[in-house]
């Protein structure tokens, strides 16, 4: 199985649903590489989207610091994701970097659809999922991946809620 595939396409499902829950339509504009399976369930989407909002302020001392005309560039944007990403990392473990990387990912894309920049969430989502793999992620498929799915699910979820007011996650 190419575990690449799947973890682009499990990004995607929770970058589509997490949108469709924020009354935004989106597909992957990108065929999914290889045969991937996905790993996706509503109950992690729902974790993300939930704790989305914790890039909130980001948001708005960016916006406040830097125009939008000039923030909703493809160069700033993959900049800003990959310095999110980069960040999300430090001092979490894998699988809860990459939960906070879902959500920056969600937020950041509905960021953009409100300035109507949707190709920017079509372009750059794409090179900035591989990234996340290559940088971050690719590593928990190096050695025995039967339990690392269930490990991302679970440990995502437990993380949401730890980190998350309790007003958000209800």
């Amino acid at each position: 199985m190419n575990h690449e595939s799947s973890f682009y396409k499990f990004m995607c499902d929770t970058l589509t649903f997490c949108l469709d829950l924020a009354g935004l339509e989106w597909k992957c504009p990108h065929p999914i590489p290889g045969e991937g399976r996905s790993y996706f369930t509503e109950e992690y989407g729902d974790a993300v989207y939930r704790h989305r909002c914790a890039f909130e302020e980001a948001y708005r001392r960016m916006v406040r610091a830097i125009p939008s005309k000039v923030f909703l560039e493809p160069v700033q944007i993959m900049q800003y994701l990959q310095n999110g990403i980069i960040g999300n990392f430090n001092k979490s473990t894998v699988v809860q970097g990459l939960f906070k990387s879902c959500s920056l990912l969600v937020d950041t894309a509905i960021f953009c659809f409100r300035y109507h920049r949707r190709d920017l969430v079509d372009g750059c989502f794409h090179q900035a999922i591989i990234y996340l793999y290559e940088e971050h992620v690719g590593v928990l498929f190096e050695g025995d991946t039967i339990g690392v799915w269930q490990d991302i699910l679970i440990t995502g979820k437990q993380f949401e809620y730890e980190c998350c007011p309790k007003s958000m996650t209800n």
